[in-house]
């Protein structure tokens, strides 16, 4: 029983987490929109916000960490990577953050992906969450 609430207390959180920021949009002057990723939740948490590499896709667009690759002789091993590089910036409920990127105007299909296994290596947020425009 004990170990059943503590499991289902595990998922509550993770869900709550991935359920604790937006991606918002605002157009420049240039045609471009910049991104910022807002705490919508009540905890605090640490996102990334610089470094992260947008992947195309047909009309969408997902930014993420970029993950490195060494080859060992057979083997091909993924590099633990440092935080700092990713900009990490604390973010209270209601607390707004400038995600070091932008897209398109008129895109339409944008999210932003943390790996499960990357948050919690590091004690970010983790998951994935579209934009809202």
């Amino acid at each position: 029983m004990k170990y059943s609430l503590i499991l289902t207390l595990f998922v509550l959180s993770n869900l709550s987490v991935a359920e604790s920021i937006t991606l918002l949009s605002y157009p420049d002057m240039f045609g471009e929109s910049r991104l910022y990723i807002k705490n919508s939740g009540s905890s605090t948490v640490v996102v990334l916000t610089e470094n992260l590499v947008q992947t195309k896709i047909d009309s969408s667009i997902e930014i993420q960490v970029p993950y490195t690759f060494v080859k060992a002789g057979p083997e091909t091993i993924r590099l633990k990577q440092s935080i700092v590089k990713y900009a990490p910036v604390e973010l209270k409920s209601g607390e707004l953050a400038f995600l070091n990127s932008t897209i398109p105007e008129n895109a339409h299909d944008v999210s932003y992906s943390i790996s499960k296994e990357f948050g919690e290596a590091h004690g970010t947020w983790h998951g994935t969450v579209k934009l809202k425009k």
